[in-house]
């Protein structure tokens, strides 16, 4: 009994044995494949007790904290990175520890000038923290943040937007400024039907073109279209973009900028004028050239006339009144040719005697085209000015309202005081200037009558008022009933010549 006790207690060792034995296997087995596994992961881990001491920390962990494992292990944390002490790591790792709260941060630590990620996982053993270097990550999204600035920037201090369009067109995303160039709020919502709507009838075609050019060929959008208001005001807007594709080579953006060159194309076309100007004051110098010597011709028989024995009186009326025409264009040939400047000092002139005479002039034409001319001349108006300066003016803007009448209709000029200024006004009952010329008509070279205009007329005319410091304003409608042109051209009076306005017109009434 003895024996088969003993070897009973033999054979349970041995079973004991081998039982442990396969545990102790199992445990190492299993030891063995967490540690594979925590040293396979790209995360940093490791895992603290509540003593704040290193228990365990995987490979990852080892290489960024820039410690051999036998420095880390059962080392309090604060003991071996002191500079962690009152960071967001501190606070956070003791909130997950006291509250047992799981905590996800990013925290930047100074000494080594880089940031990590954290996910700290709290039990009742200790807090098991994963970790990673997110240095490269902050430090391209900070660079993108100032290159996301530093182009707000340009935006808000230029005149320059930014508009980015998801494919197919639907929403359109755009800035503040880009809303601007198109009339619109900042809070409006902006869809392809409200681009196209904004673009000016006229190039809304070619700019649809361009997109679907650029999309399919891949190649730069670059365009200058106008964008109109609802009260149809124009700005001149240049877009720049380009199509963006996904790896299979489909479109799937369409972005750019817009910046408004309103600006721009008026300089652009101020200088084109300049350009015309110059071109047209060398041809001018040229012609005036050849016109003076027969100029000088004619000036003299119309003297050797004059003087003619037997002439009656009507015929000598009339050969003055062409002899005084022939000096103002002897007058506009000298300051062509820069002959002299300014030569004829400005005198008191009676505007209406001015007026009277040159009316004389244009009494045949106005008959021939079967337009009455209404004529109201207050007498003693007098003004110190260039006299042949002031009657180019009265002449171009009759010439201009009989050009815009038809047989039947009227033209009037009048001549008044008011105030310390006197006022000539050239009204007519003609066809009207459409809205879109009016603001054009003083310019150089805009002309409606191309066959025989030449766009100066009305510019030279202002240029002589505005020398004489006064101003001309025109009014003009094309409605059926109220159609017709004014012109009012307001002078300012010296103090003699308006004194000797007044003591003409009481002589006049004495």
């Amino acid at each position: 009994e003895a024996v088969a006790r003993q070897a009973a207690i033999a054979i349970e060792n041995s079973r004991l044995f081998e039982s442990e034995q396969r545990a102790r296997a199992r445990a190492e087995k299993s030891e063995a494949t967490v540690k594979n596994t925590w040293a396979s992961i790209t995360d940093a881990f490791i895992f603290l007790d509540r003593e704040w001491c290193y228990q365990y920390g995987n490979d990852k962990a080892i290489e960024l904290l820039g410690m051999q494992r036998d420095q880390l292990l059962s080392k309090k944390i604060w003991e071996l990175f002191p500079g962690a002490a009152g960071t967001t790591l501190e606070h956070e790792l003791r909130l997950a520890m006291d509250k047992l709260q799981t905590r996800h941060f990013e925290n930047h630590y100074e000494s080594w000038n880089k940031w990590f990620e954290f996910h700290a996982y709290p039990s009742t053993e200790g807090v098991s923290l994963y970790f990673r270097d997110i240095t490269q990550g902050k430090r391209a999204g900070q660079a993108i943040n100032k290159a996301e600035e530093r182009l707000k920037l340009i935006a808000t201090s230029t005149d320059i937007g930014t508009w980015y369009c998801d494919l197919p067109f639907d929403k359109l995303q755009w800035s503040a400024k880009t809303k601007e160039h198109f009339w619109l709020p900042e809070d409006a919502e902006v869809t392809i039907n409200t681009f196209y709507e904004r673009i000016h009838p006229e190039d809304r075609e070619r700019t649809r073109q361009a997109i679907d050019e650029s999309i399919v060929k891949r190649s730069t959008y670059d365009i200058d279209y106008r964008t109109v208001s609802d009260s149809g005001e124009v700005k001149w807007i240049r877009a720049i973009g380009r199509g963006f594709y996904d790896e299979n080579g489909n479109p799937v953006s369409f972005d750019g900028v817009t910046v408004d060159q309103t600006a721009r194309k008026a300089a652009d076309e101020v200088l084109r004028r300049t350009e015309r100007l110059a071109t047209a004051g060398r041809l001018a110098a040229t012609v005036a050239h050849e016109v003076n010597n027969p100029l000088e011709s004619v000036t003299n028989l119309i003297y050797i006339c004059q003087n003619e024995a037997g002439l009656s009186e009507h015929v000598r009326k009339y050969l003055k009144l062409a002899d005084e025409e022939l000096r103002r264009v002897a007058h506009i040939v000298r300051q062509t040719l820069g002959f002299y400047r300014d030569e004829s000092a400005p005198q008191p002139t009676d505007l209406a005697t001015l007026a009277r005479d040159l009316i004389m002039l244009y009494q045949r034409r106005f008959k021939t085209r079967q337009v009455e001319l209404i004529t109201v001349l207050e007498p003693g108006v007098v003004i110190t000015v260039v006299a042949s300066e002031i009657r180019q003016v009265i002449a171009n803007l009759l010439s201009n309202a009989l050009d815009a009448s038809s047989p039947g209709e009227r033209v009037s000029i009048t001549i008044r005081q008011s105030g310390q200024s006197a006022q000539i006004e050239i009204k007519d009952t003609g066809h009207g200037i459409p809205a879109e010329n009016l603001k054009k008509i003083f310019e150089p070279f805009f002309t409606t009558k191309h066959e025989v205009g030449t766009g100066l007329g009305l510019w030279v005319s202002k240029s002589i008022i505005e020398k004489h410091k006064g101003t001309i304003q025109v009014e003009s409608s094309t409605e059926t009933s109220t159609h017709g042109t004014t012109f009012m051209v307001d002078l300012p009076q010296a103090p003699e010549a308006a004194l000797s306005a007044q003591q003409a017109i009481s002589n006049s009434t004495d």
